[in-house]
């Protein structure tokens, strides 16, 4: 996608950057990460890595294409509809998948590659609940967004990849994840009644406007109160469900 992207503005001949922070946060990502390798050394581990390492200087300045090329392209309010769309079909069989996993643990091994119970097909454990936290707010937003029309049907699918998102990461309990998801919430919710406010005649839309943070509302609360109790709760969940995950990670003063 990268390579077809620049071929064709090549052909074009001009190149148009969107102003984003999104964008300029992700052009430094790999700067600092080359700066680091070389810091260190510059060794083949750190620049190219020695065989799927995701946190090398070439992968990372993959990513921050991708994600610039992703900014490139969707634009649009129709095409970030799409995007969400396309995200949530993936993210249904990510869940699906998952899910299977911790039904039948040793059927779904692919040939050993897959032995911890905390294995996923985004990365590691913690990945995979920053995955789903990302599923349940796109989800959300879609249901509480006020100029998209959708029908009965993909409105309760969306609600149950929310509900089924929620329940992935409650067995995941990942502290940060519940946190992130109350603040978008918020946020969403901050948004969207300053957008009610604002309206011509704020009375004639409270029906609308109630359901539209419903899915907010119930996604903040659920996250503050996971965040607070999610500890207790999943010691509480059965064996198979109470999987232990530990993540080393360098410390604050580290």
């Amino acid at each position: 996608g990268i390579v077809a992207f620049v071929l064709a503005r090549f052909l074009e001949g001009t190149l148009s950057l969107p102003k984003s922070w999104v964008v300029f946060a992700a052009i430094l990502l790999p700067v600092a990460y080359l700066i680091s390798a070389v810091a260190t050394g510059a060794s083949r581990s750190s620049l190219l890595g020695e065989g799927i390492e995701p946190h090398t200087v070439a992968i990372m300045f993959l990513w921050a294409a991708v994600v610039i090329l992703g900014a490139l392209v969707f634009r649009g309010r129709a095409e970030l509809v799409r995007m969400q769309y396309a995200f949530l079909i993936g993210s249904g069989l990510v869940i699906l998948f998952q899910f299977a996993r911790l039904i039948f643990p040793d059927a779904l091994t692919f040939g050993g590659s897959f032995t911890s119970p905390s294995a996923s097909i985004i990365g590691s454990w913690h990945d995979l609940g920053i995955f789903l936290g990302l599923a349940a707010f796109f989800a959300s937003a879609l249901l509480g967004n006020p100029a998209h029309v959708m029908s009965t049907r993909t409105r309760w699918l969306l609600r149950v990849m929310v509900a089924a998102s929620i329940i992935l990461l409650v067995i995941i309990n990942t502290f940060d994840v519940w946190v992130g998801l109350a603040v978008l919430s918020v946020l969403a919710l901050v948004y969207l009644t300053a957008n009610w406010i604002h309206t011509a005649d704020p009375m004639q839309t409270t029906g609308k406007f109630v359901i539209n943070v419903l899915p907010f509302i119930a996604l903040a609360v659920v996250s503050i109160l996971f965040a607070v109790y999610g500890t207790q709760i999943h010691n509480k969940l059965p064996q198979r469900l109470n999987i232990a995950y530990v993540e080393v990670r360098p410390s604050w003063i580290g």
